[in-house]
Order: C-alpha cells, then structure tokens, then sequence
C-alpha cells in the first residue's frame, strides 16, 4: 500500500535488526522476533533503488505474533509505534489497517495501557470481556486492557 510517500508493507527479511534498532532509537522496550508478522511504514524518500531499509525511512511498526502454533491463531497485534515526525498522519491507522487485510479470518487482539483505548476504538477494536487463556497472564501482569477486533 502506498500513500503520501510512504509505503505501508510486510517487512520480510531475514533479520529484525532495523526493527529492534527503531524502538530502541525511540526508547521503546521492544524486541522482534523471527516469527513475528512485521508491518512497517517506511519513507519513500531519499530511498535506495535497491529497496534496502535504512533506519531513519521506518516511520512506524507493529508486531503480529501468533500465540497458538498447534491449534486454530490466536493473533496479538502488539508494540504499534509511529516515530514522533510522523504522528497525526493516520499512519498508525494505515498500518493497523493494512494488517487487518492479512489478517481476515480471525480476531486481532491488542493489549492497550488505559491512554490508548480511545485510539484503538477509533480502528473499531472493542474492550473483550471473555480473555483468551493465552492472554490472560498478560493482561493481569502488565494491568493493561484487552481489546478485540473482528
């Protein structure tokens, strides 16, 4: 998808260093791993013609993981972040969208801090009341609130 100079897409190499190094630049306590989905916004400009990521063109990320690899996905659309230069720009919004595209045949979760419940029901994500197994530890743990996309 492509919008506005910026180009929302599956990141799909073979190593998350780019990633991790984004949140860590922006002191986020994030890291990604390889079996994560990774969805980024990147700047088109000044970009390579060989297509390779260079850190300051990352305007946003988020992280899908899989928390049932045996049985039925239980999806967590987890660790959205947009760079400050790059907020008020709905790129949160394109990204969250992009990945609801890949995502169709079942729920996306996200554990949110209480701040960010509006955002996330203005993407149409709904505080979930009946909490996966899976998720529960973590909600409790980090008393963040879970909410559901369908």
């Amino acid at each position: 998808m492509v919008t506005s100079g910026k180009v929302i897409e599956v990141y799909n190499q073979a190593s998350q260093k780019p990633i991790n190094q984004f949140y860590k630049k922006h002191k986020q306590n994030v890291n990604a791993c390889s079996s994560d989905l990774i969805v980024i916004a990147r700047s088109t400009e000044n970009a390579k013609s060989d297509n390779t990521l260079a850190l300051h063109h990352i305007a946003g990320v988020a992280l899908i993981r899989n928390l049932r690899a045996q049985q039925a996905p239980l999806y967590l659309f987890r660790s959205l972040f947009v760079a400050p230069a790059y907020r008020q720009k709905k790129l949160g919004w394109l990204i969250t969208s992009y990945t609801e595209k890949l995502i169709t045949t079942f729920p996306l979760y996200t554990l949110c801090e209480d701040n960010l419940i509006e955002f996330y029901r203005s993407l149409n994500f709904k505080i979930c009341h009946q909490i996966p197994t899976e998720l529960a530890k973590l909600s409790a743990k980090k008393n963040l609130t879970l909410m559901v996309r369908f």
